[in-house]
């Protein structure tokens, strides 16, 4: 039957070959667009992983729902969301929906370059003493509530959340 319009690049009208209709007919050749080299698609994804990092900022990553359909994200490409979210960088709630993974969350850290900034590194020390805390000097298991965490630390509680979920620390 053919491709609908909006998927195609371009088309091209030519003459039908002469044949037993009396009318000159004419065909219509339709091409489907060319697709975009694995590099392209790749560094697009990049982007938007950047533009998401950005945008969550220090909320929590299991709550901050991005919809693909947002003017922020109205020049990113369907591709990228789904590059990402083969590469298990991004989790899909319904088709419209998506929030970042732990392991997107850590790797938007460190494509940013940020876990080399001195606000950063400053946060995580603050952390992992806030972690260390309640532990030092026990020698068996307890179980720390975010919330003292947060108190402790006196960090956002999504950014101590997301760098908790990422295994963050043992990575830096």
């Amino acid at each position: 039957m053919g491709y609908p319009p909006r998927d195609f690049s371009f088309s091209t009208t030519i003459p039908a070959p002469d044949g037993p209709c009396r009318h000159r007919c004419l065909n219509t050749i339709m091409a489907q667009p060319m697709s975009e080299s694995q590099e392209t698609r790749r560094s697009d994804a990049l982007r938007l992983l950047e533009q998401i990092f950005l945008l969550v900022d220090d909320l929590p990553i299991d709550t901050t729902i991005l919809y693909p359909a947002a003017p922020t994200f109205a020049n990113v490409k369907p591709t990228s969301w789904d590059e990402l979210f083969a590469e298990g960088l991004l989790q899909k709630l319904n088709d419209s929906n998506y929030v970042l993974t732990p392991a997107g969350w850590a790797e938007a850290v460190a494509r940013a370059g940020v876990a080399m900034d001195a606000k950063f590194t400053k946060r995580i020390g603050l952390l992992s003493q806030a972690l260390k805390r309640p532990v030092k000097g026990r020698e068996t298991s307890i179980l720390v509530p975010l919330d003292e965490i947060v108190a402790s630390s006196a960090l956002p509680s999504g950014w101590v959340f997301n760098v908790i979920d990422s295994h963050l620390i043992a990575r830096v």
